[in-house]
């Protein structure tokens, strides 16, 4: 199924697997206000094999591209729910590598990833707890403030020196609070 142009004719297409772009998926063939999916089905070797990629190239000198955008919209009333976003991982064997419901990379490297335990990994692909940072992480703060760069007030998390600081910290006009550890 598909729809070519000629001449100075501009192509709009749904392409299902045609003999130029193998077991490919085309809903637009050029990225457009309206966006582009481009989606590659069973696809792949061994080991490398995706069910479904969505790739994006976006060329700009301003502004903020998006690659994906779910917009859900619930108009229900009363007391039903419902789930924005859902990945149901079914697993029919026993596979030994990493197991995750998400790998978000930059430049290739994992720097955020969720288990199908529920792990959650910053910088590893391997999280061993419920909240995993890796030997490269700088820290984490808790703020007590909207201002997180000039005027702030936070309690701080950090190695250093070999050694794991927790500490009250303010910066410009933040005030200094007191850090109590009790039972």
């Amino acid at each position: 199924i598909g729809s070519e142009a000629g001449g100075a004719g501009a192509a709009r297409s749904l392409m299902l697997g045609t003999s130029n772009r193998t077991t490919m998926i085309i809903l637009a063939d050029t990225p457009t206000a309206n966006g582009f999916i481009q989606a590659n089905v069973g696809a792949g070797t061994p080991g490398t094999i995706v069910g479904a990629n969505i790739a994006s190239v976006w060329s700009s000198g301003s502004g903020v591209a998006t690659t994906l955008n779910l917009t859900p919209t619930s108009n229900q009333t009363g007391t039903g729910g419902y789930t924005a976003f859902k990945i149901a991982a079914v697993e029919n064997g026993t596979p030994t590598g990493p197991k995750l419901f998400a790998d978000f990379q930059r430049g290739g490297v994992s720097k955020f990833t969720v288990t199908t335990s529920g792990y959650l990994g910053f910088n590893t692909t391997n999280p061993t707890h419920s909240l995993t940072f890796s030997q490269t992480a700088s820290g984490m703060a808790f703020y007590n403030t909207v201002d997180q760069l000039v005027n702030y007030e936070r309690v701080a998390f950090t190695w250093g020196a070999n050694n794991f600081d927790i500490r009250g910290q303010q910066g410009g006009a933040g005030n200094f609070r007191t850090l109590t550890i009790a039972d």
